[in-house]
């Protein structure tokens, strides 16, 4: 019976970590759409556009960083 208890919590844990994974996959490609979004609507004359890539390359890099925690 005990046993019976133990792995009833281990499965509700992988469910909650399954479930906790696929929301951060999903935070992820989320980030990521609204990256690439910005990225297609940079305004190619505009005097910042440097600025705004570097902002981007700064978002994409915490991206990076947070998919390897």
């Amino acid at each position: 019976r005990a046993r019976d208890g133990l792995e009833g919590q281990r499965s509700d844990r992988m469910a909650r970590d399954i479930d906790s994974a696929m929301s951060r996959a999903r935070r992820l490609a989320a980030e990521q759409k609204s990256i690439e979004e910005r990225v297609r609507s940079l305004d190619k004359a505009a005097a910042d556009r440097a600025e705004q890539v570097q902002q981007l390359m700064t978002r994409k890099e915490a991206e990076a960083a947070a998919r390897a925690r």
